[in-house]
């Protein structure tokens, strides 16, 4: 049975071969990952280079931070074992539980965050792949404190605009819109929010 549409906190065990990165120059742009550390900027006329040296290679397990269907994107936050990096700020220790799946406690390092193409989380067939667990709330909370932390964007900044914004009548016309199959997913989601 193929799995669902990737969501904010689930993990998945992927090799993120295609990932949109920007050069010095700001071009962003999507790029297969070959095995060297920079490759050229794309753009015509562009002299600058991309590092590719902070994206992890292989496979790993990445909890998916956003997905956008639509552009055919989803950002993601790698795991890793590393004890290199315990401690430090910029990382979050997950540990393992029935409801993530992970065998040993991991890390979660947000500077390596990254863009991805959607085709990562599907099969050959082009079939969703099914998920290897899901972040458990707290853990979401304190990973996203740590995103805001690493990204120096003060708390008080971040509101939910779209449920502040809306009137619960608007909010039940809106789903009603959406094609029948998409609603309970929708649903979903939105009681996660609350």
């Amino acid at each position: 049975m193929p799995g669902q549409t990737p969501r904010k906190g689930w993990i998945y065990f992927i090799n993120p071969k295609k990932v949109v990165l920007t050069c010095n120059g700001r071009h962003t742009l999507p790029y297969s990952l070959p095995e060297c550390e920079f490759i050229d900027c794309r753009v015509s006329g562009c002299s600058h280079q991309v590092n590719l040296s902070r994206v992890m290679r292989g496979t790993h397990p990445y909890i998916v931070w956003k997905h956008e269907e639509s552009l055919n994107l989803a950002t993601v936050i790698p795991l890793t074992s590393k004890e290199a990096l315990r401690g430090r700020p910029d990382t979050l220790p997950i540990k393992p539980n029935a409801q993530n799946n992970l065998s040993k406690t991991s890390l979660a390092v947000i500077p390596q965050i990254a863009t991805i193409d959607n085709a990562c989380f599907k099969d050959k067939a082009g079939r969703w792949m099914n998920k290897h667990g899901i972040l458990g709330k707290t853990d979401k909370q304190y990973l996203t404190e740590r995103i805001l932390y690493h990204l120096d964007i003060p708390k008080e900044a971040v509101k939910d605009w779209f449920l502040e914004g809306v009137s619960k009548e608007k909010l039940v016309q809106e789903c009603l819109k959406r094609p029948e199959h998409e609603r309970a997913e929708l649903a979903e989601r939105l009681l996660e929010t609350l």
